[in-house]
């Protein structure tokens, strides 16, 4: 039922004021007051005690002027000059006062409608000032992608949501007075701290000053498990589904990276959230290893491996000092250039053998010498790489020399001592005075021409002589089996 409030005097009452309007506002005032007593702002008593004692206070004044000045025409009224005219006053300063009353309370209740929503607009007022002045609340972020013009889209760590973000010329760019950034400075990558209002609105955009980024290498990937582990007692990481690999600027897939890789690692409460590869890697290969016994590398003066376990070795882009030795040849150190993503061969052909000096002593001059079926010169040593080696000496008159040589230091001497070679034929002297003395080399041989004789293989010489008869001496050589030879004497003059 709706409730009005009557002038005083109902037989008299020519208007009425309705006062709906005015409790539903007074309600909405008390509903305000509540929240503006929990936040803080003080006694709601107090509030409304202060408010009725300006409205009311001003309407009781008002109404003491009213009977005064009734009173005062009462008493002016006691003596009447006309009593027609004095009733006639009566009844007119009457009406008067009761118009007068009512245009009061219309002009109160006016002014009170007034104050409760002058009341009302200073409570919004008071209630903005104070949304403003609440802590926003700060998200960590990662930066996903940068569009451009402030645009930025971004993993929401703590929603667990991706989220586009807009900065504006009201966003805060860094988080103390005083402190300033450009909206360039922030990068794929980065973790800032989001600050939003109660209706979502951004307010502030900076980096996150937990945030705790590290260089490291030899690590380890395992895309299963979502881990980066070290050797040995190196740390191991943790990073998520939405974790960022980087590599020049731009996104890469994580099952690139390698152990030899330098990356840097961007973490915050423990979980990794970017990890850039600051330098890529390349691939070393060996070639013409079989040729190298026992053959070893060591590279950056790491720990060597056998040559004969190497495959493709992962190398960071950049230069590396690789050596190479082995039983037979010389250590070689070289300094190569690994490219990211490429594939460096290393030719060990041009790897230099270990030498040695093979020194001949034998018993006899003027030979011949093989090494290995090569002729070399007799009277210089040979020079030659570290190895087994064929050694063979020849000589007419002795027995071939030969011997199987292992040059595993700088020098090696070799000894060799050659029998003659002992060959017998057949000389068969004639003379035309036979028969004859026979005498080789000064000796008297038994037995007269024409005769045969077993020599060996070389040369001789021959005298024959006879009495009465000029002696005959001569050079003869028997290489063969049968030599012939017959000798003509001259007489005696």
């Amino acid at each position: 039922m709706k409730k009005y409030n009557f002038a005083q005097g109902t037989e008299e009452l020519e208007q009425t004021v309705r006062l709906d309007n005015i409790n539903e506002e007074m309600q909405r005032m008390e509903k305000l007051e509540k929240e503006f007593i929990a936040r803080g702002l003080g006694d709601k008593d107090d509030f409304l005690d202060a408010f009725e004692s300006e409205i009311f206070d001003s309407i009781e004044d008002t109404v003491q002027e009213e009977d005064l000045r009734t009173e005062h025409i009462n008493r002016k009224s006691i003596y009447p000059r006309d009593l027609t005219k004095t009733q006639d006053s009566r009844e007119l300063q009457k009406k008067t006062r009761k118009s007068e009353q009512f245009l009061t309370k219309k002009y109160v209740t006016i002014m009170a409608v007034i104050g409760v929503i002058v009341a009302i607009g200073a409570f919004y007022v008071a209630r903005v000032g104070i949304d403003e002045k609440e802590p926003i609340v700060l998200n960590p972020m990662l930066i996903q992608g940068v569009l451009g013009e402030g645009q930025f889209v971004v993993y929401d760590i703590l929603n667990q949501a991706d989220r586009s973000i807009v900065i504006t010329e009201e966003t805060l760019l860094a988080p103390e007075e005083g402190q300033s950034t450009t909206i360039d400075k922030f990068v794929m990558g980065d973790i800032v701290l989001v600050g939003m209002n109660k209706k979502q609105e951004l307010q502030s955009f900076y980096h996150h000053d937990k945030t705790k980024t590290i260089q490291t290498t030899g690590l380890t990937i395992d895309t299963q498990a979502l881990t980066l582990k070290g050797k040995e007692e190196s740390p191991s990481y943790t990073y998520h589904e939405k974790t960022l690999f980087l590599y020049e600027g731009e996104k890469v897939k994580p099952d690139i990276l390698k152990d030899c890789d330098v990356i840097e690692i961007t973490s915050i409460d423990g979980m990794v959230w970017c990890i850039e590869i600051l330098e890529y890697h390349g691939y070393i290969t060996i070639d013409n290893e079989q040729n190298i016994e026992n053959g070893m590398i060591r590279i950056n003066e790491e720990q060597e491996i056998p040559l004969s376990q190497v495959g493709e070795i992962c190398l960071k882009e950049g230069e590396h000092v690789v050596s190479v030795w082995g039983d037979n040849v010389e250590k070689r150190t070289d300094t190569i250039l690994i490219e990211a993503g490429k594939v460096y061969t290393h030719d060990l052909s041009k790897v230099q053998e270990k030498v040695g000096v093979i020194a001949i002593k034998t018993n006899v001059e003027e030979y011949k010498l093989y090494i290995n079926g090569a002729l070399m010169e007799s009277n210089e040593p040979a020079v030659l790489p570290l190895g087994n080696y064929d050694i063979v000496i020849l000589k007419n008159g002795y027995i071939q020399w030969s011997q199987n040589v292992t040059l595993a230091e700088d020098t090696l001497t070799v000894e060799a001592n050659l029998e003659k070679d002992i060959q017998y034929g057949t000389l068969v002297i004639t003379s035309d005075a036979d028969p004859a003395d026979v005498y080789i080399d000064g000796i008297k041989v038994e037995g007269q021409s024409p005769l045969d004789l077993n020599l060996t293989y070389g040369g001789y010489e021959l005298k024959i002589e006879k009495e009465g008869y000029d002696p005959s001496i001569s050079m003869v050589v028997v290489n063969q089996d049968s030599t012939y030879i017959n000798v003509e004497l001259e007489k005696e003059d």
